[in-house]
């Protein structure tokens, strides 16, 4: 009959369609479920979005000088130019945010919706930021280690003409908390030939700033200095004094500082003197990271004595760092010192060099 039900084709009809309903609602759980897993790694690691709708989830480890270092799976370490990423979400560690307006923001990192910015979140609101008014932007891990960044660098040349070898190394270690820098470097010369090694020239230096506002800070310092060329065995030096920033964007940072300091010198005859000094420094950095990846710094430091009348001293430092691969710089150093009444009677007043090597930033 053609108004006949076939029960068997009907029956089948409906374990089809049960069938179907099942692989839906099984597939929905399925993409319910991995949707659930993606974005509980997601929100365990810090992601960034780029303005291309890619993505890279890793670990978010600093802004500083117009670029983003991050720790992505699988890719390791890579440094991203700010204009190329849309958005950040670092929920996990705490940050120390520095602007070009120099406000001074501690706080977690969340995604904005608005291209180009954060969101940082501190213990007492939220504020968004765009990613290219960050000047520096250091992560606070739960271990001391992970605030430490800084760089090391050494050069040696010899001639056989006069069988004389210079060595040279440098290197800097910085510590960065929400209202704290600490700073430790050093430089030195070493000579030697075939009776006698020396070291001629050592400087070793360790800062300490406190912020106190977006602009000004303290700032306790404590320096070695030998110098054989001014007739210097040895000074040490501590000194107190304030700063302040006169220039902050993503490309420049300059300060100046000023203060006083008390020394205790020692010539090459082991005479000992203890004087008092007016400190004036001013320091100076500009960075590039188009082609070349260059960065230009220079400290100038003037004392004036306060317990030896007329004496005046000068230490001029500029360094050069062109990145030749990543992480590997090829450095150049002019240095020039000047002292009015050097320590050892009848020795030089001037000192001047430029010295070159290789250095790695870690």
């Amino acid at each position: 009959m053609r108004g006949a039900i076939n029960a068997p084709l009907f029956l089948f009809n409906i374990v089809v369609v049960m069938c179907n309903k099942f692989t839906i609602i099984r597939y929905a759980l399925w993409v319910v479920i991995m949707t659930g897993v993606i974005q509980a790694h997601a929100q365990s690691k810090d992601t960034l979005f780029f303005t291309n709708k890619s993505m890279l989830i890793g670990e978010l480890i600093s802004i500083k000088l117009g670029r983003i270092e991050f720790d992505g799976d699988g890719v390791g370490i890579v440094k991203v130019k700010y204009d190329k990423v849309s958005t950040i979400q670092a929920s996990k560690h705490y940050f120390r945010i520095e602007t070009v307006q120099r406000d001074i923001i501690p706080g977690f990192i969340s995604a904005s919706v608005n291209r180009g910015k954060i969101i940082a979140k501190t213990a007492y609101d939220s504020k968004e930021i765009a990613i290219g008014d960050i000047a520096s932007m250091f992560k606070f891990g739960t271990k001391w280690s992970t605030r430490i960044n800084g760089n090391v660098g050494a050069g040696y040349t010899y001639t056989k003409s006069s069988q004389i070898g210079r060595f040279n190394a440098d290197g800097s270690v910085f510590y960065h908390n929400e209202k704290t820098e600490v700073e430790l470097g050093g430089n030195m010369i070493f000579t030697s030939d075939s009776i006698t090694s020396v070291v001629e020239r050592a400087n070793l230096n360790l800062r300490y700033n406190y912020y106190f506002s977006k602009y000004l800070f303290g700032v306790a310092l404590v320096n070695y200095q030998r110098n054989t060329q001014l007739g210097l065995n040895k000074r040490w030096q501590q000194a107190l004094a304030l700063g302040y920033k006169f220039v902050l964007t993503r490309h420049s940072q300059g300060l100046v500082i000023t203060g006083l300091a008390i020394n205790r010198e020692q010539d090459l005859k082991l005479n000992s003197t203890n004087n008092q000094e007016w400190v004036v420094q001013g320091k100076y950095n500009f960075f590039s990271f188009s082609k070349p990846n260059i960065s230009l710094g220079t400290t100038q430091t003037l004392y004036f004595s306060l317990s030896q009348k007329g004496r005046t001293r000068y230490d001029g430092d500029i360094n050069l760092n062109w990145e030749l691969i990543s992480d590997f710089s090829l450095s150049l150093n002019f240095y020039n010192n000047y002292d009015s009444k050097s320590p050892t009677t009848g020795a030089a007043r001037s000192d001047y060099g430029f010295v070159a090597g290789l250095s790695y930033k870690f």
